[in-house]
C-alpha cells in the first residue's frame, strides 16, 4: 500500500502541464509584471515540476532507508528533504506567487484560485516544518519509526494531492503579462 502511494506521490510530482507554452522568443524583452521588475521567465513551470519530481524522489529514499531500518540515513535523507523543499518553496513564493499577484490584479477567479492554495500550501509547509523539525530533534528509532512512518504517510499524500492539483491548475495562470491581459 505505501508502495502504491509513493508511485503515485511520485506520478503526481512528474506531471505535464497542460497549457500552451510560451516560447521565449514570443516573449517580449520587457515582459514583467506590474509594478515589478520580475520578468516572465519560460521554464520557470518546468523548473518547478523538476524539483517536484527531486521532492518525491528523496521522500521515497527517506522510506526506503525507514524500510531498511538505517535511521541514521533516514534523518539525513530528511534532512535534504528539508533542504530542497524550504528552496522550492522559496522560489516558488519569490518567483511565482509575487509575480502572479501582480499580474492577476483584473482576474478575480485566477486571483482567487492563487491566494487559496498559497495560503493551502503554507498550512501544508508549517506541518512538514513541524514534523521534520520534531524528528530531526529527537530522532527516528525502533519505538517511534512506526508513528513516523504512519505520519510520513499522511503528509506524503497531503503533499501529493496538493502538487497534483497545483501542476494541472495552478501552474496553467503562469505566462507573460502580455498573455494574461488577453485572457
Amino acid at each position: 500500500d505505501d508502495y502504491l502511494m509513493f508511485g503515485f506521490f511520485k506520478k503526481a510530482f512528474s506531471g505535464q502541464r497542460e497549457t500552451a507554452t510560451h516560447r521565449p522568443e514570443q516573449v517580449m524583452r520587457n515582459d514583467t509584471a506590474p509594478g515589478t521588475e520580475l520578468r516572465y521567465d519560460a521554464k520557470l513551470i518546468d523548473r518547478f515540476t523538476g524539483q517536484h519530481a527531486e521532492l518525491a524522489e528523496e521522500i521515497q529514499r527517506v522510506k526506503r532507508f525507514l524500510v531498511a531500518r538505517d535511521y541514521p540515513a533516514t534523518l539525513e535523507s530528511l534532512r535534504a528533504f528539508k533542504v530542497m523543499l524550504q528552496q522550492h518553496l522559496l522560489e516558488e513564493n519569490l518567483r511565482f506567487y509575487t509575480y502572479l499577484t501582480h499580474c492577476l490584479i483584473d482576474d478575480s477567479e485566477g486571483r482567487e484560485l492563487m491566494n487559496d492554495m498559497r495560503i493551502e500550501m503554507g498550512e501544508i509547509g508549517r506541518l512538514l516544518t513541524r514534523f521534520i523539525k520534531y524528528y530531526l530533534e529527537f530522532g527516528i528509532n525502533e519505538s517511534n519509526a512506526d508513528t513516523f512512518d504512519a505520519e510520513l504517510t499522511n503528509i506524503t499524500h497531503a503533499l501529493a494531492d496538493r502538487i497534483a492539483r497545483e501542476e494541472k491548475s495552478l501552474y496553467t495562470l503562469y505566462m507573460p503579462p502580455s498573455a494574461i491581459s488577453r485572457r
